[in-house]
């Protein structure tokens, strides 16, 4: 009976028909209240007739009128209750102030203004009677708001019979605001049961009614005893290290891990912390957030017109709408598949109305067709991203791992030397040190072309290097991911086969860093961390997935295939390397190229190609690459 009284006013304030009218109606009969209790409590709770007949009734008649009206400049008949915030509550307070000033301001200049009978019928009212009924105001409007607020919600709450319960990770900012915003947004979805913290200081206190229950060691505990069905982690600034710490102490409950928003996304107003999403293997992989010399990249790209070839593969467009966000005067996307070329267009399309998107279609195989582009455009920056990059696929088609990978990109070099290009810069791969593939041997061969041009051109010429990118075209995660949508098995070459990995944004950040950072002729490397075994990979992502390895997915091992190292090499520290400004990036020193045999060495490559001779192609390749050909013989033999 009680919660039906309580769900009139309630409809009443939630109806579109009714609520400016109701709203009016409930002010009127606070400021009555308000006054008749303020009058109370100043002749000390004693109800006379001779104060309500002389101090109470009259003054109603300024009251009245000018809080309505007060009350109405400052729209407090407009706000929504289920919505009530501290804006409201400050709206509440500015109110009832100028309300009590006004009063305060009419009633003194008709007491001196006033004679005769009209004077006898409005006495002084203390002016200590009129600030008790402007605090009383403020609490009894103010508690209102919040009362149907909370009732609106419980209503809610109650109307959900199958909610989730969800702990929190993170008892701080971003998870205050998570709990805010799923009471708001969530109510019918989740049930939080609480928080985990590792501050010793928050363990047992209340956040928005939610007790911190522990810290993350106690996640499984906690699980187990509430009946935990998710945790969402909530720590946007926090390192990774902490964040991969507990998703693995997630994994040993049943409960499914998601994970806000980064501190950048939320901070930029783009997303919720509510727009939780799934732990993907990015989150366990993935390093603390690069620190960049923005200002330097700023005045590298601002206004130049910026060139990327490859523009619609995953580095490519991830490169294109990274440096969109500096304001290049024009960006050319050149890219021989149709349909990347369009989406990315399309994406980069919405940045900015500031920058002019140049779309082209073309071959860097064509020479003719890319000098016309470095004839027509006049790039300032060119960022080199076209390549063949998958392995096995390279071994079994040498000589078009050769055409592209190095006579594509001698095209390209070739027209920013004759176009006075500033900087041109390649994306060179960890495949390419000590090569035992066609792929990794065409990348380093790119790299010593452009690495000799550099000496007599205008150019600036530099390589940046790094290993493997999660989510790329040619990365081994969505083919787990694929393998294990189909429900298994998930297959891995070799137990153990280890790679490095970087996110596609961390690499295309370091890219532009090194690329700012170079002044000609180096070959950059870039830190990816710790390597990763892929069986290990393959097992994380099958468990993110909801799976027991070996019990619901089986991982079968395939073989080493053609042309595949088990470790990559990749490190920024040793004796061929010089470190830099940034942490992140070293310059790997480099031997002196004979510029006019190199010349000679790609002609042949050109001959051998044109044959169709694939083991004139792979002989040619060792001819160039001594160390190609000794860790080919040694692949041989085992």
């Amino acid at each position: 009976m009680r919660r039906r009284l309580l769900n009139i006013p309630v409809k009443l304030l939630t109806s579109h028909k009714y609520r400016k009218i109701s709203l009016i109606v409930i002010h009127l009969i606070v400021f009555t209240l308000a006054y008749f209790v303020a009058c109370g409590i100043f002749n000390n709770m004693k109800i006379q007739r001779d104060w309500v007949m002389d101090l109470f009734l009259p003054p109603l008649i300024i009251i009245l009128p000018v809080k309505l009206i007060i009350f109405g400049l400052f729209r407090q008949y407009s706000s929504l209750w289920k919505y009530v915030n501290i804006s409201d509550l400050v709206g509440i307070c500015t109110s009832a102030f100028f309300s009590a000033a006004a009063i305060i301001g009419i009633w003194h200049t008709m007491m001196y203004t006033m004679r005769g009978p009209e004077q006898a019928i409005f006495r002084e009212v203390p002016e200590s009677i009129l600030i008790l009924d402007m605090v009383l105001t403020i609490f009894a409007l103010s508690g209102l708001r919040v009362s149907a607020r909370l009732n609106i919600e419980d209503n809610l709450a109650l109307s959900s019979t199958d909610r989730t319960n969800l702990l929190i990770a993170g008892a701080g900012d971003a998870g205050e605001m998570l709990s805010r915003e799923i009471k708001k947004f969530f109510l019918n979805k989740y049930k939080i049961v609480g928080f985990v913290d590792d501050n010793p200081d928050k363990i047992k206190s209340i956040i928005n009614g939610y007790e911190v229950l522990g810290t993350s060691e106690d996640i499984p505990d906690i699980c187990e005893e509430y009946g935990v069905q998710e945790i969402a982690i909530a720590l946007p600034s926090a390192k990774h290290e902490q964040r991969r710490r507990i998703i693995r102490l997630a994994e040993k409950t049943n409960a499914v891990c998601r994970i806000i928003p980064t501190l950048a996304e939320i901070t930029s107003g783009s997303v919720k912390v509510s727009q939780m999403r799934k732990i993907d293997i990015s989150d366990l992989l993935s390093r603390d957030e690069i620190k960049l010399d923005t200002q330097h990249i700023h005045s590298f790209i601002n206004n130049k017109t910026v060139m990327v070839t490859g523009a619609g593969g995953s580095i490519g467009s991830e490169l294109c709408r990274q440096i969109a966000g500096y304001g290049p005067k024009e960006l050319v996307l050149l890219e021989q598949a149709e349909n990347p070329l369009f989406e990315i267009e399309g994406q980069l399309q919405g940045i900015s109305e500031m920058i002019t998107v140049s779309p082209v279609i073309a071959d860097i195989c064509d020479r003719a067709r890319v000098l016309h582009i470095f004839e027509h455009y006049r790039p300032d920056v060119v960022f080199h991203a076209a390549a063949h990059k998958h392995v096995p696929l390279m071994e079994s088609n040498p000589g078009e791992s050769v055409k592209n990978n190095v006579l594509g990109t001698k095209n390209v070099a070739d027209a920013a030397d004759q176009h006075k290009t500033e900087h041109f810069v390649l994306i060179s791969s960890d495949k390419a040190v000590n090569p035992t593939s066609v792929m990794g041997s065409t990348k380093r061969i790119a790299e010593m072309y452009t690495t000799s041009l550099n000496e007599k051109s205008d150019t600036n010429f530099t390589t940046v290097r790094f290993g493997n990118v999660l989510g790329s075209s040619s990365s081994v995660v969505p083919v787990f991911q694929r393998q294990i949508d189909e429900g298994g098995p998930v297959t891995v070459t070799h137990p153990e086969m280890t790679r490095y990995f970087m996110t596609i944004p961390e690499a295309c950040l370091l890219v532009m860093q090194a690329a700012a950072m170079g002044k000609g002729g180096e070959v950059f490397l870039l830190d990816m961390g710790e390597p990763v075994k892929i069986l290990e990979l393959a097992k994380d992502m099958i468990k993110l997935n909801g799976y027991e390895p070996q019990i619901d997915i089986k991982i079968e091992f395939t073989g080493v295939r053609p042309g595949e190292k088990l470790f990559e090499e990749l490190s920024v520290e040793g004796e061929n390397m010089l470190p830099t400004d940034h942490p992140k990036v070293a310059i790997w020193k480099t031997k002196r190229i004979d510029t006019a045999k190199l010349g000679q060495d790609i002609e042949k490559l050109r001959e051998a190609c044109q044959g169709e001779d694939e083991k004139q192609v792979v002989q040619t390749i060792r001819e160039i690459l001594p160390e190609y050909a000794f860790e080919a013989e040694v692949n041989k033999d085992g």
